[in-house]
C-alpha cells in the first residue's frame, strides 16, 4: 500500500476510536435485541425492577420505573425468556426469535404468588409484521427451509419478492448480478473480481438468511442492489446429533421411471452440537459436514438420435454416410460406424462433487463474549459444454478444483447492560485451478505427443499438434485425446475487521463503527500456446532460447498471459511492476447511525463514509498509451496511479406503527459500490495485445474505473387483518449511475497502437416497481404464502459489453433507455403447506405433510433481430451470439419482445416417525411435477426455442448446405443443434440453454436425535 492509503486507514480508524469515548457507536452485525414491559396481570401497573432474564445465557435486563426493558447484543436465534419479580409468580416465555438487526417486543404480565403457585409459561409466535423495520426485510429460517420442495440457501433467496433469477444468476431490484451484496457472519463474502456470493452456507447450518433490498442501514455498503445476510446456528445447550441425506439415484444410468431420470444426485450432511465438556454451559458449539454430488450437474431436456453409416436413409432418397471430409485437417475418407445418441439422462462429463464443512464456536463469559465461525468449501467439477461434439473424446474432460474459507472472530466486551464494542477480525480465503485431468499441472508438457502417448493418446498428427476432429457434413468430432482445456489459476483472499459500538440511551440506539478489507489477488490464465502446441514448437525451433531470458519472455508475452500475482510462467511473486504484480484492493468505511424507537414512530438515519483504493493504473495520454511492438510491454512512466475514492451515503428510513398489526414505512438512501474488476485488473500482456489490434474483444481491459451510485425511495405498508393472516406492499424506485461499459479509444498513428476497446463508467438504468406479500401462518394445519413482484427496470446496457458490436460497427454509443434482458415484469411464488402435528390425524397421518409449490413468471425481453453466418463455424449455422453481435442487426427497437410465460410447479411429502430416541422424517420431494419444458431463452431470429430460423432461409443456409453435404448437414443439424441446442451452448450466448430443467425426484430421510 502506498502512504496515503496507509493515512487514510489510520485516519477512519482513529475516528472510530474517537467516537468509541461518547454513546453513538456501531451495531454489532450479527445481532438484535429484545424490548418489552413487565406488568401487573390485574392492575396494569408497571413493575420497577423486575429481572428480565434470556435463559442459558448471561443477557438479561431490569424494568424501569416505567416497567420497561431492554436487551441489547442478543444473537440471532430462538430462546425462552423468563420474567421475575419479588411477590410475583415467574412468567416464561418460550420460541422467542430475535432477527438480525430488528426489535423484538415482549409484554410479560404477572400474576402475585397468592393467586398462582407455577411459572406461567407461554410460546411466542413470530410475529407477521416486523414493526422496527424502516425498510422491506425478508427473513427466512432454517424451520421454513425445511418443508419447502427445494434444497439450498441460494434457491429459497431467489422465491422472494424483488428476486429474479435468470440463467443462473440473481438480480434484485433491476440491478445488474454483480451488485448485490452478500455477508455471511457478519463479513462480506462478495468476490471483488467478478461479483456474486463466494461462499457455501449448508441449509441445515442456516439460523437466519435476511434479505434486505436495497434500503438498508448505513452500517452496510459495497451493495447497490440488496444484501443477502447469513447468520449460523449456533450450539444447542443439550447434546444433539442430525444426519441428512437424499438422492435421486433410483433408476440405472438413462433408464427412465416415474417419467423422469436418475442424474446422480446425492447429498449427505450431519450435524453436531452442545455444550462443550468440561466448560459447562457458557461454552458450546455446532458443526455440520456436507458432502453434495452430482453425476450430471446439467440435467436438460435432451433428444434421442442416431446417425448409422450407409443405413441412415436421408429425404432425397440417398443414405447416410459418415466419412471424415478431411476439411478440419482429419484423415480423408475415415469413416465412422455410428453416431448415437441417447438422449434424456446421458454421460454428459459434467460432474461435481463438494465437500462443505460449517462451524461455530461461542463463549458466554459474562461481561465478555467470544464467538469464532468458520466455513469452507472444496469442490472438484469437469466441464462439458459440448456433450454431442465430445462423443468420441469421453475421457479429457477439463477439471476444476475450487475451494473458498471464510474465518471470523468476534469479541464482544459488554460495558454495561446499555452498551458494548464488538472488534471482529475476518479471513477470506478463495482459490480456484482449471486443468487437464491426465497432465494437471504440468503445462508445458499438455502438447508433447510423447507424454500423452503414456496415457493411451498416441494418434496425434505430429509432434505438437494433438488430433484434429473428424468432420461429418461439416459438424466436428473430437477423436481421442484431443486437448480441451489450457491451464488457468487463481487466488484471492482479504484480512480485515471492524470495530463495533453500541449505546442504548432511552429510545435511541446510537451507532458508529468502521471495517476495513485489505486483499491480495492473484491470477494466471490460460496460454493460448500451450494447447496448440505453439510453445513447444518454438523450444524445438529454439533450443537455446532459455539462455535469452529477454527474448524468452517476450514470445511468452506474445500469447497474451492474464498474469498479475504470477509471473509468464506461472510462479507466485510479489513483483511484476504495475500491472504483473498482486493487486491490492483496499476498502474501508465507517458510519454512524441513530435508531429511535417509540410507540408510534421508528427513525433510521445514518451517514457512511466509503473508501475504494481500487489498485488501478491509467494512462497518462489516451491517445498515446505507451504501446511497445519491440518487447511488447507497457512502460510504467507513461501511467498514473488512480486516487482513491471516498465518498459519502446518507440514509433515512421511518416506520409508523399506528397498531400492533399495521405498520407504513418509508426509505430514502443513496448507495456506493465497488464494481466487479475482472476487466480492471488485467496484465500488461493482455492488454499489449488488445492495442495491437487485429482482435475483436468481447470483455475489453479497463483502467480507472469508479465505484457505481444508486439512489433509491422506497414506501410500504404492512397490514396484519386476522389472527394469523398478514399482507405487506412495497413501491421502489432505483436510479443507478456509473454502471460499467465499453467505450472506444482512437489513438495517435504516431502511438503505434491500434483502435481500442476498454470497460469505463457510463451505463445507466432507472427501475421501479411493486413488492408483495400474503402469509398465512399455521392456522388449523395449513401454512402458505404468496409473493409476488411487479416491476420495470430500463438501462442503457444489460451487460458490460452489450454495446461491442455497436462500436466495431462504428455506431454511436448507446444512450436511450430500453427494458433490460434481465427484467421480468411479472414474477411470483405460491407455497400451500398442509401439516399434521403430533397426535394428529391418526396413526398414519400423524407428523406428516405436504408442501405444493408454485413458481412464474412472464419471461424476459429479448430483441428480434437477422444478420449473416460471420465468423461462426458451419456447424453453428448463422446463430447471432451475444457475445460478438458483431453480425446481429436489430429488427426491433431493443428489448421490445418477450420471451414466453414459465411455469412451474414443485412438491414435497414427508413424514415422521419416533424409533426410540430418534425422530426419522421420511421424504420424497419432486421438482417440475408436471416435467413442464418451460422456454427460458429464444433464438432471436425466430423469437421461439425449436427453430432459429436458418435452415428455413435459402439465402443463409443454401451454400452451406451445398457444401457440407447437402441433407446430410441438413439432418445433422436437425439432430445436433435444433433438437439439442449444441450450436447455442457453442456460441457463447448469456444464457445456458433454451429449456429450463426437466422434472427430477428425490427420496431422503432426515434422523435427529
Amino acid at each position: 500500500m502506498q502512504r496515503k492509503t496507509i493515512a487514510v486507514l489510520f485516519t477512519l480508524l482513529a475516528l472510530v476510536l474517537m467516537f468509541s469515548a461518547i454513546p453513538s457507536l456501531s451495531y454489532a452485525q450479527t445481532t438484535g435485541k429484545i424490548v418489552g414491559t413487565v406488568v401487573d396481570k390485574q392492575t396494569g401497573d408497571p413493575l420497577p425492577g423486575a429481572n428480565v432474564q434470556i435463559i442459558g445465557t448471561s443477557l438479561g435486563a431490569a424494568t424501569d420505573s416505567h416497567g420497561e426493558f431492554i436487551i441489547t447484543n442478543v444473537p440471532v436465534g430462538k430462546y425462552s425468556v423468563r420474567a421475575r419479580f419479588i411477590g410475583y409468580n415467574d412468567m416464561v416465555i418460550e420460541n422467542v426469535r430475535v432477527n438480525l438487526g430488528l426489535t423484538t417486543t415482549l409484554n410479560f404480565q404477572l400474576l402475585p404468588s397468592v393467586i398462582q403457585t407455577q411459572a406461567v409459561k407461554v410460546v411466542a409466535e413470530r410475529p407477521l409484521i416486523e414493526k422496527s423495520a424502516t425498510n422491506a426485510v425478508r427473513i427466512v429460517t432454517s424451520d421454513e427451509i425445511n418443508n419447502l420442495p427445494v434444497r439450498g440457501v441460494q434457491v429459497v433467496a431467489n422465491l422472494q419478492p424483488g428476486m429474479v433469477a435468470q440463467d443462473g444468476q440473481l438480480y434484485i431490484r433491476g440491478g445488474r448480478s454483480d451488485e448485490v451484496g452478500y455477508y455471511l457472519e457478519g463479513a462480506s463474502v462478495r468476490d471483488v473480481v467478478t461479483g456474486g456470493s463466494a461462499a457455501m452456507l449448508i441449509p441445515e447450518a442456516l439460523e437466519e438468511m435476511q434479505l434486505q433490498l436495497g434500503g438498508y442501514n448505513a452500517q452496510y455498503g459495497g451493495a447497490n442492489s440488496g444484501l443477502i445476510q447469513q447468520i449460523m446456528k449456533s450450539g444447542t445447550p443439550n447434546f444433539h446429533v442430525s444426519i441428512h441425506s437424499e438422492t435421486d439415484n433410483f433408476t440405472p444410468m438413462n433408464q427412465k421411471r416415474f417419467g423422469t431420470y436418475s442424474y446422480g444426485y446425492s447429498d449427505n450432511v450431519i450435524t453436531v452440537s452442545g455444550p462443550i465438556p468440561l466448560l459447562g454451559s457458557k461454552a458450546r458449539f455446532f458443526l455440520a459436514g456436507e458432502n453434495n454430488f452430482y453425476r450430471d450437474r446439467y440435467r436438460r431436456f435432451w433428444e434421442p438420435f442416431a446417425f448409422y453409416s450407409r443405413y441412415t436413409p436421408l429425404p432425397d432418397g440417398t443414405v447416410m454416410k459418415l466419412v471424415d471430409s478431411g476439411l478440419r485437417g482429419g484423415t480423408p475418407g475415415e469413416e465412422l460406424q455410428s453416431i448415437v445418441w441417447d438422449g434424456g439422462n446421458v454421460p454428459s462429463g459434467a460432474t461435481s462433487n463438494r465437500y462443505t464443512g460449517n462451524g461455530v464456536l461461542t463463549f458466554d463469559l459474562n461481561k465478555i463474549k467470544l464467538r469464532i465461525s468458520g466455513t469452507t468449501t472444496w469442490r472438484r467439477s469437469t466441464t462439458n459444454h459440448l456433450p454431442i461434439m465430445r462423443l468420441f473424446n469421453q475421457s479429457r474432460f477439463p477439471v476444476t478444483d475450487y475451494s473458498n474459507g471464510l474465518y471470523t472472530a468476534k469479541i464482544t466486551h459488554v460495558l454495561s447492560p446499555s452498551m458494548f464494542y464488538t472488534l471482529s477480525i475476518n479471513y477470506y480465503d478463495q482459490r480456484g485451478k482449471t486443468y487437464d485431468p491426465y497432465l494437471k499441472d504440468n503445462y508445458w508438457l499438455y502438447s508433447d505427443s510423447l507424454e500423452n502417448a503414456k496415457y493411451g493418446f498416441t494418434q496425434w498428427d505430429t509432434y505438437t499438434r494433438d488430433p484434429n476432429p473428424y468432420d461429418i457434413y461439416g459438424f466436428p468430432f473430437d477423436r481421442p485425446g484431443h486437448l480441451l482445456t489450457g491451464y488457468s489459476k487463481y487466488k484471492r483472499h482479504y484480512i480485515g475487521g471492524n470495530l463495533d459500538f453500541t449505546k442504548q440511551f432511552k429510545k435511541h440506539e446510537f451507532q458508529f463503527g468502521g471495517e476495513m478489507q485489505y486483499w491480495t489477488l492473484r491470477n494466471w490464465s490460460a496460454l493460448s500456446g500451450v494447447t496448440t502446441g505453439g510453445l513447444l514448437s518454438f523450444l524445438r525451433s529454439n533450443p537455446d532460447i532459455t539462455k535469452d531470458q529477454a527474448r524468452f519472455d517476450k514470445y511468452m508475452r506474445s500469447l497474451s498471459p492474464n498474469n498479475y500475482g504470477y509471473d509468464l510462467y506461472g510462479n507466485e511473486t510479489n513483483a511484476g511492476g504495475i500491472f504483473d504484480s498482486p493487486r491490492h484492493p483496499v476498502i474501508g468505511a465507517a458510519y454512524v447511525q441513530d435508531k429511535y424507537e417509540y410507540k408510534d414512530l421508528v427513525i433510521n438515519a445514518g451517514l457512511r463514509l466509503d473508501y475504494y483504493n481500487m489498485d488501478e493504473y491509467e494512462p497518462l495520454n489516451y491517445k498515446d498509451p505507451g504501446f511497445n511492438s519491440d518487447n511488447l510491454t507497457l512502460p510504467a512512466d507513461q501511467y498514473k496511479k488512480v486516487k482513491p475514492f471516498i465518498t459519502g451515503s446518507p440514509r433515512l428510513g421511518f416506520a409508523f406503527p399506528v397498531t400492533d398489526q399495521t405498520v407504513f414505512h418509508l426509505q430514502w438512501g443513496k448507495f456506493v459500490q465497488m464494481p466487479q474488476m475482472s476487466q480492471a485488473y488485467r496484465s500488461s500482456a493482455s492488454r499489449v495485445s488488445q492495442m495491437a489490434g487485429g482482435f475483436f474483444y468481447t470483455n475489453p481491459m479497463a483502467f480507472a474505473v469508479h465505484p457505481e451510485r444508486t439512489t433509491q425511495y422506497e414506501i410500504g405498508f404492512s397490514q396484519q387483518f386476522a389472527q394469523n393472516a398478514s399482507f405487506d406492499a412495497t413501491l421502489f424506485y432505483k436510479d443507478i449511475k456509473d454502471q460499467l461499459q465499453t467505450r472506444r479509444v482512437f489513438p495517435a498513428p504516431s502511438s503505434g497502437a491500434q483502435a481500442y476497446d476498454i470497460t469505463t463508467n457510463g451505463d445507466f438504468a432507472t427501475t421501479k416497481g411493486l413488492e408483495f406479500r400474503l402469509t398465512l401462518r399455521r392456522t388449523h394445519r395449513i401454512m402458505g404464502f404468496i409473493n409476488y413482484t411487479f416491476s420495470q427496470a430500463k438501462g442503457t446496457g444489460s451487460y458490460v459489453n452489450q454495446a461491442s458490436a455497436s462500436l466495431d460497427q462504428a455506431t454511436n454509443q448507446i444512450t436511450i433507455i430500453t427494458p433490460l434482458y434481465f427484467n421480468q415484469t411479472h414474477r411470483g411464488a405460491i407455497s400451500f403447506d398442509y401439516r399434521f402435528a403430533k397426535n394428529d390425524g391418526g396413526p398414519i397421518l400423524e407428523r406428516s405433510g405436504l408442501n405444493v409449490m408454485f413458481t412464474f413468471n412472464s419471461g424476459h425481453p429479448y430483441t428480434l433481430s437477422t444478420g449473416g453466418i460471420g465468423q461462426n463455424d458451419v456447424a453453428q449455422g448463422a446463430i447471432l451470439p451475444d457475445a460478438d453481435a458483431r453480425n446481429r442487426r436489430p429488427l426491433e427497437p431493443i428489448g421490445s419482445s418477450t420471451t414466453p410465460w414459465n411455469f412451474n410447479l414443485d412438491m414435497k411429502l414427508d413424514k415422521t416417525v419416533s424409533i426410540a430416541n430418534f425422530d426419522v422424517d421420511f421424504f420424497v420431494y419432486v421438482q417440475n411435477v408436471l416435467n413442464t419444458k418451460n422456454v427460458i431463452n429464444v433464438y432471436p431470429r425466430t423469437g421461439n426455442a425449436y427453430s432459429d430460423g436458418f435452415l428455413e432461409d435459402p439465402e443463409l443456409s443454401g451454400s452451406v448446405i451445398q457444401s457440407a453435404g447437402g441433407e446430410g448437414y441438413a439432418e445433422m443439424y436437425r439432430a445436433i443443434n435444433l433438437g439439442n441446442r449444441q450450436h447455442y451452448m457453442w456460441a457463447g450466448f448469456r444464457g445456458t440453454d433454451l429449456w429450463g430443467t426437466p422434472r427430477q425426484i428425490r427420496f431422503g430421510v432426515m434422523i435427529n436425535y
